[in-house]
């Protein structure tokens, strides 16, 4: 996870070379943008994305919680929020990196990492499921239910379906007449 040479993802914007490298800071994401080689602007975030500005443009960065990019994207300053998502433009990944790799497999092989979005949303409910589940297990043995002596009763249900079609005669023709014996 820590090498000795930093790697930086790169972008050709408009005559420029923007890089953005992340060095290792502990549990803090520590984000750099450089434009032709010289550091213009550096933030440290915690868990949230950074948001570098410099060189004509606002770069976010997405970190993995091992602190590996995941996303680096450039947006032209001026671009409205609403039309930010439009106006992304990515950079290349540092060879060998996570960000590389599913770069490759998005590429590659689309429909498998587009359901591993799936797959992982399925595992994390199943975990919901069986630890509410084991929990529940877990409660059910210690709780005494009360035992309640009720009575038996029986309710006479009537005919349903010939009440009421009598009731309407307009309806009367729909249902026949059926008798059920049944033995004793």
């Amino acid at each position: 996870m820590l090498s000795a040479k930093l790697q930086r993802s790169r972008l050709h914007n408009h005559g420029h070379l923007l890089e953005v490298e992340s060095p290792f800071a502990g549990l803090a994401r520590v984000g750099r943008l450089f434009v032709d080689g010289k550091q213009v602007d550096e933030r440290k975030v915690w868990f949230e994305s950074a948001r570098l500005t410099g060189g004509g443009v606002s770069v976010i960065v997405d970190w993995t919680l091992l602190n590996q990019m995941t996303r680096c994207i450039a947006i032209p300053a001026g671009t409205d929020e609403k039309a930010e998502t439009k106006a992304e433009i990515p950079f290349q990944p540092p060879v060998g990196s996570y960000a590389a790799r599913m770069e490759k497999l998005a590429r590659e092989r689309p429909h498998l990492y587009a359901s591993r979005h799936v797959s992982i949303a399925i595992v994390q409910a199943l975990i919901g499921l069986l630890g509410i589940g084991a929990l529940v297990i877990g409660l059910l043995p210690r709780i005494e239910l009360p035992t309640i002596p009720w009575r038996e009763f029986t309710i006479p249900f009537p005919d349903w379906p010939r009440t009421f079609v009598d009731r309407i005669a307009i309806f009367s023709w729909i249902l026949p007449d059926l008798s059920l014996s049944i033995p004793d």
